[in-house]
């Protein structure tokens, strides 16, 4: 099993998240965009008083040792959930829901939440997910229609 470092450097405490599974067999990874290219990295988190990094995974077990500096806006960690075409839903994005509400994902209080644009309501995300008996498979109707929608929307001017 990996263990996550926990560093203390001049008084700043400095936390590394990996690709590990958590008790409930959840990936723990995260993104953001590269500072210099805008590219969307993954991997794992590293964030300071000042800077957020992404130490980018090369395979499962092994994450690069050059953290690769990213817009703080940006980093998200991933939900554990997968839209019906089987793309990560990552914190910061916009999904549609099986009756066409639209909404950001959050996470907040343990908890990843699809808040919706209409109303103030929340709903976990987690709601969402379904298991088909038939198949032993987790499934869901959601779809992602973007990434971190306020970041994509800079980029693309």
């Amino acid at each position: 099993k990996a263990i996550t470092p926990l560093l203390i450097l001049y008084g700043v405490t400095i936390s590394f998240f990996g690709k590990l599974q958590n008790k409930m067999n959840k990936e723990i990874e995260f993104r953001g965009r590269c500072m210099n290219t805008g590219k969307w990295i993954y991997g794992s988190a590293w964030v300071t008083l000042y800077n957020s990094y992404i130490l980018e995974f090369i395979d499962e077990t092994i994450i690069a040792q050059n953290p690769i500096s990213i817009i703080p806006e940006t980093l998200g960690q991933y939900s554990g959930v997968k839209d019906f075409e089987g793309k990560k839903i990552y914190e910061g994005d916009v999904v549609k829901n099986e009756v066409g509400e639209v909404g950001g994902v959050d996470f907040n209080n343990g908890a990843f939440w699809l808040g919706y644009y209409q109303e103030p309501a929340k709903q976990n995300l987690s709601d969402f997910v379904k298991y088909n008996t038939t198949t032993n498979e987790y499934y869901t109707k959601i779809k992602l229609i973007g990434k971190n929608a306020l970041i994509e929307r800079a980029f693309s001017n």
